[in-house]
């Protein structure tokens, strides 16, 4: 769990590989004039008049050409993937944030509980008085106490550690008093859904009825904490090298091939994930892999194993479009004072990712859950792909203009139409679902041994499809 909670955050820290674009490119970002650009196209429409934008794009991308700057070769024959049910929406979102409610509710229906109930020791009235018994033995030996506080200074001991461990007894106590005179464990009391900085909760009154789950919560300080994941610990332990947006996805024409691992298919692992979600969020899959968890061993025999899964990554749906998972996070430090207002770096973005196998669901994780608070426009006026096709070639000249990438080639796999959120100017708790053109591939440059992935933690470019102005993936705007 500690691997992944780490990997996860470090997703936070990465910094994109391109350059940052030069100042004019940056300058002609004006949220303002694409808010009203949309909406004088939609007056001008007929009453439910909506563009079909698949029928627009489109199968595949087919590129091959050398840049000006520095003689990069450039090619693709990539598939065009649009995560619309039809037309892209113009969205405006703030943070949700999860509640008791949605605590409660997520963890009865992965646990499969009409209860949860949070985890505490399980002690007995005689395993208190033991507890009690070697807390007062040190509390009153100044020479073991000399002894396991040697690396504090008196002033320490005296106004930190003492006050601490004296009420420590002093809660041991007066649990001593109200435990009835018998050898049962205490059970666990039923679970409310508040959580705190780590909250075990089971599905049953004692840990050892039922396997429990973990409920680890980041940033548990805010009003509505906007980070957790769940995972089974007692079953055998998932203990994954998971980097999101790093992966080898199975082929979707293999959704129907079970693993070797797995008696379930791809398919159903998918469908296992989302309907638990259903109720919470709707979602369309990004991608799924196989995670044999051979890359650690730690730890693992007979008794305690680790865990083989599908990795299933999803999309949130909003008004029938996806919100495609790439990178846009807090990176960029200070305000960015451009046309139309100053941008702030925005928060983290949505996440969902399950790990699935024959037992069920062994892991949730959901990452700043976002909530629609004002839908602009239902049908957004996107520029035609040919557009979007020049502004990227142009764009490749900038962005493959070090010395490194000389003589270099960058390969383009994939290119998604999705909705990314993007920073409102003057605005900190809002930001906006917009409709954003991403490319992803590889490349290889002379003197750098290993390639460079351009994937969903590191887009090569990232275009908006409203207005052709360039999205910086690291700070979302």
């Amino acid at each position: 769990m500690k691997r992944l909670l780490i990997a996860l955050l470090s997703l936070v820290l990465l910094a994109a590989c391109q350059p940052t674009p030069e100042e004019d490119a940056v300058k002609q970002k004006d949220t303002v004039a694409m808010i009203d650009t949309v909406r004088d196209a939609n007056a001008n429409e007929p009453d439910g008049a909506k563009t079909s934008v698949r029928d627009q794009m489109p199968g595949r991308l087919e590129w091959d050409f050398t840049t000006e700057t520095r003689n990069v070769h450039i090619t693709a024959d990539a598939p065009i993937r649009v995560l619309s049910d039809g037309s892209f929406p113009l969205l405006r979102c703030e943070r949700r944030g999860f509640g008791a409610a949605d605590n409660l509710a997520i963890c009865k229906a992965l646990m499969h509980a009409d209860t949860v109930y949070e985890s505490v020791p399980q002690r007995t009235k005689k395993d208190v008085a033991k507890q009690i018994e070697g807390l007062m033995e040190v509390l009153n030996d100044t020479e073991r106490k000399s002894e396991i506080w040697k690396d504090y200074t008196e002033e320490e001991i005296e106004n930190e550690l003492l006050p601490m461990w004296r009420e420590k007894l002093q809660a041991l106590q007066e649990l001593y008093r109200t435990l009835p005179d018998t050898d049962d464990p205490v059970p666990n009391p039923v679970w409310d859904g508040r959580i705190d900085v780590q909250t075990a909760v089971v599905a049953g009154p004692y840990d050892d009825q039922l396997r429990d789950c973990d409920f680890t919560v980041l940033d548990v300080g805010q009003e509505k904490p906007h980070f957790w994941q769940l995972h089974y610990t007692k079953a055998g332990e998932w203990n994954s090298s998971w980097y999101y947006g790093d992966i080898e996805t199975i082929d979707p024409s293999q959704y129907d091939t079970a693993h070797p691992g797995a008696s379930m298919t791809p398919d159903q692992a998918i469908a296992s994930v989302q309907a638990l979600l259903d109720p919470f969020v709707r979602t369309t899959v990004n991608g799924v892999y196989w995670d044999d968890n051979r890359s650690d061993t730690s730890g693992a025999d007979s008794d305690f194993h680790l865990k083989e899964a599908y990795i299933v990554e999803l999309c949130p749906v909003y008004y029938g479009s996806a919100a495609g998972m790439y990178l846009s996070t807090s990176t960029a430090g200070e305000d960015v004072e451009m046309q139309g207002g100053s941008y702030a770096p925005l928060w983290n973005r949505e996440l969902i990712a399950a790990a699935v196998n024959d037992e069920g669901v062994l892991m949730l994780v959901w990452q700043e859950p976002l909530k629609v608070t004002e839908v602009v426009s239902e049908n957004c006026p996107l520029l035609p792909f040919e557009e979007i096709e020049t502004i990227v070639k142009q764009q490749l000249n900038r962005y493959l203009a070090n010395d490194w990438q000389q003589n270099g080639s960058v390969t383009i796999s994939r290119v998604e139409l999705g909705l990314v959120r993007i920073a409102e100017p003057n605005e900190m708790e809002r930001a906006l679902l917009a409709p954003v053109w991403c490319f992803f591939g590889e490349g290889n440059y002379p003197g750098i041994p290993q390639p460079i992935r351009y994937n969903s933690g590191n887009p090569l470019l990232m275009i908006n499809a409203i207005d052709g102005t360039i999205i910086d993936p690291e700070a979302g705007y």
